[in-house]
Formats: structure tokens, C-alpha cells, sequence
């Protein structure tokens, strides 16, 4: 994304990228400022999801369940969703926790750890 955002720089072009990627590269740049920058057609979601151990039982489900259930702690919520803003000013990414609705998932889906 960022050799995208030099290469628009350089042509004088229109393009599309993600805010933290921009964020991040803007003072670098002299692109105008986005035209539009807010909005659920621009969500763009990262998602963790456990492959089933009983129909796959060579992949480790043991550390897939520990990743996951550390990415949903309200502590690892609450940096993820203020990562970027002393440098930035707002976030880089933004966190699941209190989003689940605009994200298509349930609450469950967000905040509930997978048992052992």
C-alpha cells in the first residue's frame, strides 16, 4: 500500500488506501487530503479463525485458541484500537470490542473466548 501511495505521489493520481497506511506515509507525500475517509463501505476487517480440530487434527488448534482468545482481551483491545494515536493522532486500527454490529458479527463472535 505504501509503494501505492508513493506511485499516486509521483503520478499526480487518484488511489485507494487504508487510513493507518496513509497515516503513516502522509507527511511524505503531497497528495490532497482524502476524499472520503469515514463510513462502513470502507470497513476493512482482520479476522482470526480456528480451523476445526476434529477434521483437521495436525494443525496446532492449541496455539489458535490462545492467539484468538488474546486478541479479544479487553487489554489487547484497548491497544490495538489506541495504536498510532500519539504519532498520528487517531488510531491506526480500530478495535472489534463495542464494533461487532458494524462488522457483521456478533458480540459473542468478539468478546467470547474459545474454551478449552
Amino acid at each position: 500500500m505504501g509503494a501505492t501511495l508513493t506511485h499516486a505521489n509521483e503520478k499526480l493520481a487518484y488511489t485507494l488506501s487504508d487510513s493507518g497506511t496513509y497515516l503513516s506515509y502522509k507527511t511524505d507525500l503531497d497528495l490532497v487530503p482524502p476524499l472520503v475517509d469515514k463510513g462502513d463501505s470502507l470497513l476493512n476487517v482482520y479476522s482470526a479463525m480456528m480451523i476445526n480440530p476434529e477434521k483437521y487434527d495436525y494443525v496446532n488448534s492449541d496455539m489458535a485458541r490462545e492467539w484468538i482468545n488474546f486478541l479479544i482481551t479487553p487489554e489487547t483491545q484497548e491497544f490495538i484500537g489506541g495504536f498510532g494515536v500519539d504519532t498520528y493522532g487517531q488510531p491506526l486500527f480500530f478495535e472489534s470490542r463495542g464494533n461487532f454490529d458494524v462488522m457483521g458479527i456478533t458480540q459473542a463472535e468478539a468478546e467470547t473466548p474459545i474454551p478449552a
